[in-house]
């Protein structure tokens, strides 16, 4: 540039303030033009409507006002003698070591003995949001066990147990086993334990007279192995059924494997046809003419920690002029109210769901801030340092699971095993059952484990790992803090995890969390043993790696002409698919 071009100076950007100004003058223009007409275009609506309006969302009635039950496990106690069950029931839970009910079970209870005997209308379908360890299986275990016996004579499927797992249907199964003992009722479990050929001919069986029937009174299922007998099973009779129970009715709805629940209630409907009337379940009228065939139908159960609160999910469900039960903690300090108190003026529902997450008040929460690579040395340093025991571990994998556990083997801090989905239900109860006796402080597993699964004796959670969805993180704390018992639970969370942390936090409707520090020179004792300890894993890791290689050669070498060719073809397939795929934009 020459010393004779003249620099022009910028032009003076107006201030904020002015700015807002200016804006605010162009929108009182537009407003005033409203109507009218600009270069030939009529001006239609209101131009300054520029941001969304909030829109308040409106939850059906039975949503937005629950029955309140107390979240507190310690203090809100009766006695089993109080609620009218059998004398038999109450010596069972007696030798059981059960002395009393928990707020959940001694409102459902009594409210079900009281609407089945005698059954002189419809009961209305229930929904149960409780915290994880509060009893809710016997909260229906007890009920539907007293109204069954003493309801009929002659064995018939009257109630189905539907659970997402295998494992939790095994764990249902043998609770239904311990307090129908003597009772005369028939309990079946539909599991992978037999083969279906199996299965069907001990669920069904033939009279003298050449008729087939299903003798049993209880059945427990999940939803898959329920349908596949439903639609395959010639005899499996279904006609009298008066309990639909739905337990984790989260998960067990979400999957809906094969639209399971609409299935199951067009069999049940298709032994009691109506004239003009498609789908009973959904279109019969509540009127003194239709009054007969709402007796007939079944009620419905649905219990769970993380409650949908979606009322297009629950739309679906066909519910029966349906009750929320619900714990509520107010103002995010743990304070409940008790389901005594559910019509007290001062306990205020607003038209939000308040129960979707529910924990009991005895769970303490907190996080460690780590780097990745240190997050086993501050895992082995916290049960070490703090004395830990009745530990459980999760991991979001199976090979961070085996690995961990391998590491915190060779490091010798901990006596530590792990626990896999794949064990069969005879190997996992006998570490389970280590693990509740105290030989085992600590076991690793992954979140198919965090579901449901009742070990009674577990004082502290670890999230090695951070879930994926507040569920997960609900339900894997929900194994602590069990039936009034204290816990624990601590996240180990990564600096560039830190939000996504509070987020999960945040939406569970948790503030009262605390932050655990570790300081780097406390770590200085273990850091040679952790450095052993990797060099172990890594050899460990590589020889498991390779006998797994040498194996999958063996299986292949093995294999039939077809079957190698069959191999050949696929594995072709597959790679001509990975290139017709279609490029991200």
């Amino acid at each position: 540039m020459s010393d004779k071009e003249e620099v022009k100076p910028e032009a003076a950007k107006p201030a904020p303030s002015q700015q807002k100004r200016k804006r605010k003058r162009n929108k009182n223009v537009i407003k005033d033009q409203v109507g009218g007409d600009i270069g030939g275009f009529t001006v239609l609506g209101d131009p300054n409507l520029l941001h969304n309006q909030h829109v308040k969302r409106v939850l059906p009635y039975w949503l937005a006002n629950p029955s309140i039950i107390s979240c507190n496990l310690k203090d809100s106690k009766v006695p089993i003698t109080s609620l009218g069950l059998d004398a038999e029931l109450v010596s069972r839970l007696e030798a059981n070591f059960i002395p009393y009910f928990f707020p959940v079970q001694y409102q459902v209870i009594p409210w079900l003995i009281r609407a089945h005997t005698p059954k002189l209308f419809r009961p209305s379908d229930l929904c149960i949001s409780a915290p994880t360890g509060s009893g809710k299986t016997l909260a229906y275990v007890l009920p539907v066990v007293q109204i069954l016996k003493n309801s009929s004579l002659v064995p018939c499927v009257r109630a189905i147990v539907v659970l997402p797992t295998e494992v939790l249907a095994t764990q249902v199964h043998s609770v239904f086993q311990i307090y129908g003992k003597g009772t005369g009722l028939r309990v079946f479990l539909m599991s992978k334990r037999l083969t279906f050929t199996s299965e069907k001919d001990a669920l069904v069986c033939k009279s003298a007279t050449g008729k087939l029937s299903t003798p049993h009174d209880i059945i427990i299922a999940t939803p898959g192995r329920l349908i596949d007998h439903l639609e395959k099973t010639k005899g499996f009779d279904i006609s009298r059924l008066q309990f639909l129970i739905v337990d984790e009715a989260d998960r067990t709805l979400d999957d809906q494997e094969g639209d399971w629940l609409n299935r199951l209630e067009a069999k049940f409907w298709s032994h009691h046809p109506i004239d003009g009337v498609t789908n009973p379940w959904k279109s019969i009228p509540l009127t003194v003419r239709w009054t007969s065939v709402h007796l007939k139908a079944f009620q419905k159960l649905l219990f769970s920690a993380t409650l949908s609160q979606n009322p297009e999910t629950l739309e679906k469900l066909h519910l029966f002029q349906p009750k929320l039960l619900t714990s509520i903690v107010e103002g995010g300090k743990g304070d409940s109210k008790s389901v005594e108190d559910k019509n007290a003026p001062d306990v205020q529902i607003s038209d939000s769901f308040v129960g979707k997450f529910t924990t009991p008040l005895e769970l303490k929460e907190s996080f460690v801030l780590c780097h990745k690579d240190m997050k086993p040395l501050i895992l082995s340093y916290l049960i070490s340092h703090y004395n830990w025991k009745r530990v459980l571990c999760f991991t979001n994998t199976k090979e961070s699971t085996h690995r961990l556990c391998l590491l915190l083997q060779y490091m010798g801090n901990v006596n530590v095993k792990e626990v896999s989905a794949k064990w069969t239900a005879k190997a996992r109860d006998v570490v389970l059952k280590k693990f509740a006796n105290g030989a085992i402080d600590m076991l690793v597993i992954s979140d198919q484990m965090a579901r449901g699964i009742d070990i009674p004796t577990v004082d502290y959670v670890i999230s090695y790992d951070l879930p994926g969805y507040t569920k997960t993180y609900i339900h894997r704390i929900g194994r602590c803090a069990r039936a009034g018992r204290e816990g624990h639970a601590v996240s180990l969370v990564m600096k560039e995890q830190i939000g996504v942390y509070k987020k999960t936090m945040k939406s569970a409707g948790k503030s009262n969390y605390e932050r655990l520090m570790v300081k780097n020179s406390e770590l200085k004792e273990l850091e040679e043993k952790f450095r052993s300890a990797l060099a172990q894993l890594k050899t460990t890791v590589t020889e498991e790696e390779d006998t797994s290689k040498s194996h999958k050669n063996k299986k292949q070498l093995t294999k039939t002409p077809k079957e190698a060719t069959l191999a050949t073809k696929k594995i072709k397939d597959s790679s001509t698919l990975k290139k017709k795929r279609i490029p991200k934009l």
